[in-house]
């Protein structure tokens, strides 16, 4: 009895607590925007994946079941952004997630510009930053243009004099319109950084001043307490849209800390159309991943001071690419109403250093890819901090002459670049035919006028040499078809067949009826009646057919002739050494036998992390012997060296010549 009433004691303990935990954790239906370790999410909303992106009767379903409402579509990706009012959003999160035609569901975060106070100890007209990544001398090889570059932001001022000409139309996810009207000022500065008019005697000089802005306005909802903010969907709207509409490069001046399978689908399908994208990494002086900075298809900027030092304030961490000015930098500003100019901080203001940089390349050749134009930023950066990539100004700070120049560095730990200190007057250059790149190169004319920089007096002009870019040949292997191993079937011989032996029937003679006579006569015998015997036709004793042997098929030696590490975008294969956590990577290895491609048989691969582990993988060669695993990095993956090897392969009568000197590969995740 004891033992009973403890154990109802106890299952009432139990229900207790339970109802504890729930009042306290799980939130109301009216719950307002939540804060856990600064993932903030919207309330009320939800972003949905479908399993079957192709039907919309799914999410008609899900509506009726759940009394949701689709409030914004990502037809792109098979994702609608769902608002409702009678429950919390933990409470959808579970009941959705138990749906089987959901592939994922997660809560509609929310991210906000990174930008800083105003700084003001800069004297006006001081444009520091554009002397520090030798942007004039830039100017004498690209000028950005009619290159666009799409602004994810808190839109732009659209009738700030400095921005006439440089605009298209754009669109705002926000209100879901076409005015994209900048109230808080942030996407104006961001945007007059970029590409403000330049030599026109007037404010400021820009990077890539004959570029065209895309303004996409992402960022426009306000509160008081939180300033400008934006929900994660209209990042990913806004980045489908930029894609779709013509952008070569995508600047976000935002994120947040919240990782999201919406925001990583919308990059990576920007990325897929070829898209360079630039971000901010975030001011929180933290090495938490901040997104979309944090995403590999994204170049990752932190920040950095008039004295090439890390600004306190910047993130760090294995996940950031390049560094640029991102401290009291003076470009345009709006208040809502009136079109002026300030400065700002922030890694907001460093991040359009360098999407301006690449639309320079852009420019100079159209040709160039986004993985192009991205190797040529991170190998022709000053290099800052520990030599060769480090967590706080990743390959360096960002250089646009260097870039533009084709000043690169021969290794991936490059020789320090002397710090450029600019003079106020740069010294006359003397005409050279032969352009021989050095670190800290003159400033070639004519330089555009810019205000309220002092412009130099006009040099003699230097031949302008425009740099060829030698395009790295890409292998593509002409598929041969396999040459099919011939089934053997044997011929069958049947068999003769038994016959059914029948013995023909003698039918018995009758015995005569004998009648007595006086005499008797001698009587006849009654005949032994011996049938005559009808031989049976023998069975003849079947020959079985002499078999044709099979032939017992010759093992095959195959090599492995082709193992790399990259990324799958857009269905092809790119190249790529250097990882961050989290990213989603490809092993490609091809499958040959003197040299032709081997079709159909399964590789054994194994990923050897630095501590040790060991990461099986597998996959099947394709007509072009081509076999791609795919493996996602773990968001707390050591970082270090990743040793990749090829084990084994699996197949009829094939075996792996283990000499061959592609069995081992290696990439780096940081």
């Amino acid at each position: 009895m004891r033992t009973n009433q403890q154990l109802v004691k106890r299952l009432w303990a139990f229900v207790i607590v339970a109802i504890l935990i729930a009042a306290f954790v799980v939130p109301t239906a009216d719950e307002s925007p939540v804060y856990a370790s600064t993932m903030e999410y919207a309330p009320g909303r939800v972003i949905v994946k479908f399993r079957d992106r192709t039907s919309r009767d799914v999410a008609e379903r899900m509506m009726a079941d759940l009394d949701v409402a689709i409030v914004d579509e990502l037809p792109q990706l098979g994702i609608a952004v769902f608002e409702f009012k009678n429950m919390s959003v933990a409470q959808a999160l579970r009941r959705i997630r138990a749906r089987y035609d959901v592939e994922y569901v997660e809560p509609d975060y929310i991210g906000y510009p990174v930008w800083e106070p105003n700084d003001p100890a800069y004297v006006a007209g001081q444009q520091w930053a554009l002397s520090k990544i030798q942007a004039p001398q830039a100017w004498d090889l690209s000028h950005g243009d009619g290159v666009v570059i799409a602004v994810l932001d808190t839109g732009v001022d659209v009738n700030h004099p400095e921005l006439q000409g440089r605009l298209l139309p754009g669109y705002s996810y926000t209100t879901d319109s076409t005015d994209v009207t900048d109230r808080c000022g942030h996407g104006t500065h961001v945007a007059g950084i970029i590409a403000a008019n330049t030599n026109n005697g007037e404010g400021v000089a820009s990077i890539a001043h004959n570029a065209m802005i895309l303004p996409v306005q992402v960022l426009d909802r306000y509160q008081p307490d939180w300033g400008c903010y934006g929900y994660y969907s209209d990042f990913a709207r806004g980045i489908i849209y930029a894609a779709d509409h013509g952008a070569r490069v995508i600047n976000m001046s935002f994120g947040g800390t919240a990782f999201s399978y919406s925001l990583s689908d919308a990059v990576a399908y920007a990325a897929g159309k070829g898209v360079l994208m630039v971000a901010a990494a975030g001011n929180n002086n933290s090495d938490t991943p901040f997104y979309p900075a944090a995403f590999d298809e994204v170049i990752a900027v932190a920040a950095t001071d008039s004295s090439d030092a890390r600004c306190s304030w910047s993130n760090y961490g294995n996940w950031i690419d390049i560094a640029a000015p991102g401290s009291g930098i003076y470009s345009l500003y709006t208040d809502g109403t009136n079109s002026t100019y300030a400065y700002m901080s922030g890694t907001s203001m460093a991040a359009p250093h360098v999407a301006g940089v690449a639309g320079l390349l852009l420019a100079q050749d159209p040709s160039r890819t986004a993985q192009d134009v991205r190797t040529i930023l991170e190998q022709s950066a000053d290099d800052l901090g520990d030599p060769g990539w480090d967590p706080y100004f990743g390959y360096g700070r960002v250089n646009a002459y260097r870039a533009l120049a084709g000043v690169i560095e021969s290794s991936i730990v490059p020789t320090p670049t002397p710090t450029f200190t600019p003079t106020p007057v740069p010294p006359t250059p003397t005409p050279t035919p032969t352009f021989t790149p050095t670190p800290v190169p003159p400033t070639p004319t004519p330089t555009p006028t810019f205000t309220p920089t002092p412009v130099p007096p006009t040099p003699t002009p230097t031949p302008t040499f425009t740099p060829t870019a030698t395009p790295t040949p890409t292998f593509t292997p002409t598929p041969v078809p396999p040459t099919p191993t011939p089934t053997f079937t044997p011929t069958p011989v049947p068999p003769t067949p038994t016959p059914t032996f029948t013995p023909t029937p003698v039918p018995p003679t009758p015995t005569p009826t004998f009648t007595p006579t006086p005499v008797p006569p001698t009587p006849t015998p009654t005949p032994t009646l011996t049938p005559t015997p009808v031989p049976p036709t023998p069975t003849p004793t079947p020959v079985p057919p002499t078999p044709t042997p099979t032939p017992t098929p010759e093992t095959v030696q195959l090599v492995v002739d082709r193992l790399e590490v990259g990324r799958l975008r857009g269905g092809q294969f790119v190249e790529r050494t250097t990882f961050k956590r989290g990213s989603r990577i490809a092993v490609l290895a091809r499958l040959a036998q003197n040299e032709e491609p081997v079709e159909g048989v399964m590789v054994l691969l194994a990923i050897q992390a630095p501590n040790g582990q060991s990461i099986p993988l597998r996959a099947v060669s394709d007509g072009q012997g081509l076999a791609k695993a795919r493996y996602r990095i773990p968001k707390r993956a050591p970082a270090g060296t990743y040793e990749v090897k090829v084990v084994e392969v699996i197949g009829p009568n094939v075996t792996l010549n283990s000499t061959s000197s592609k069995m081992r590969a290696s990439f780096v995740v940081r």
